[in-house]
């Protein structure tokens, strides 16, 4: 419930089309009330992720898109007991399901279920972690897809993982970085494919760094091979991450996972992507190892299973607090001017190539007035 009159509030958008790309409305649409289950954010600061232009230029969903806020609360559904009017806090939105979901305007709806408090943290960094890094905590952790062990609630390993390698292309990546930092408070060891971004990966903990650039498929997968041995006799990759998820990453990971060392027990060595891929499903090989490859969609944060539901709310609560606490670490923030007026020229930058290393931030206050 809310004090405040809502109709009374002004809101400023951006829509996003196919046809028209992405256009700032003034004064519309009307800001919503929050159902169950639901806040209503002023936001302050809202990031960009790239499926935001994907999705209306391959005409997946046009309308008010964007899934990263921080801000203010306004008002909360009649069962919400956690936050109140005031609050200050982070929040995944739901993806692609309705105006009042994204995070591209002044007030936003969006579940309590994947909201946190802030501390004393910048809105800007705290805008940075939402489907990023929930979609590496579902990656990592989530039982349908690596189900890796989670690190205890103070950042340090519960199980002794010493031997066992994780590999992770794209760690300088928004996902890949999460997952970088968060396999290496559960006590794995990591080998990080980047580019031009490695020493972001070097800095977050990764053991080895592998740049790809100008690489062969070949070449990679004799680099990733070498670098197994590197750790020592009985050391082992025995998971993927692929934050990027091309033809080229996905099937690269298929064959030298395929080829490297098998796992005690005859289990699968498993690879997970962050997008569709066509090598998705179990794959055998002439090496000793068996492939799993599967999806990891941070849509199940909100529309999974209830197990899904209860690791993801329960972690965006937990990093929040080690985001306060500095075990954990945003991604580097690059503010877009302009506020939502702001936001065509980070989509265009994502589209483009032209993002490394940083995540795009709009201030929501450094929209110019109409």
């Amino acid at each position: 419930m809310s004090s405040t009159d809502l109709s009374s509030l002004k809101n400023d958008s951006v829509h996003l089309s196919k046809a028209n790309g992405a256009v700032l409305t003034y004064g519309s649409p009307t800001v919503p009330s929050p159902g169950e289950g639901e806040i209503l954010v002023k936001n302050i600061a809202v990031a960009s992720n790239p499926k935001d232009w994907k999705l209306s230029l391959w005409g997946l969903f046009e309308g008010i898109e964007g899934n990263d806020i921080t801000g203010t609360v306004v008002s909360v559904g009649s069962d919400v007991t956690e936050f109140r009017e005031g609050d200050k806090v982070g929040s995944f939105t739901r993806m692609a399901t309705g105006d009042q979901y994204g995070a591209y305007q002044r007030y936003t709806v969006t579940p309590a279920a994947t909201s946190w408090k802030l501390g004393n943290v910048k809105y800007e960094e705290a805008a940075t972690l939402p489907l990023a890094v929930l979609t590496a905590v579902l990656g990592l952790f989530d039982k349908a897809r690596l189900g890796l062990e989670e690190p205890s609630a103070s950042g340090k390993p519960q199980g002794d993982h010493s031997k066992e390698i994780i590999l992770i292309w794209g760690a300088s990546s928004s996902v890949g970085s999460f997952a970088l930092q968060l396999a290496k408070l559960a006590g794995y060891s990591v080998i990080a494919i980047a580019g031009r971004s490695g020493s972001l990966a070097k800095k977050l903990g990764a053991d080895v760094i592998i740049d790809y650039t100008g690489k062969s498929d070949a070449q990679l997968k004799e680099d990733i091979l070498s670098a197994e041995k590197s750790f020592g006799e009985g050391r082992q990759i025995v998971a993927a991450y692929d934050a990027v998820t091309t033809e080229t990453t996905t099937s690269v990971l298929v064959e030298t996972l395929g080829s490297s060392p098998a796992l005690p027990g005859g289990r699968d060595k498993r690879i997970t992507t962050i997008l569709p891929s066509k090598l998705e499903g179990t794959h055998s090989s002439s090496g000793p190892s068996t492939v799993h490859l599967v999806r990891t969609n941070v849509g199940d944060s909100h529309n999974g299973s209830e197990e899904q539901k209860k690791l993801t709310s329960r972690w965006i609560r937990q990093l929040g607090a080690w985001l306060e606490e500095g075990i954990f670490k945003p991604n580097v923030v690059k503010v877009i001017p302009g506020g939502l007026a702001g936001v065509k020229e980070g989509l265009q930058l994502l589209q483009e190539g032209k993002v490394s290393g940083e995540k795009l931030v709009y201030r929501i206050d450094d929209t110019p007035a109409q």
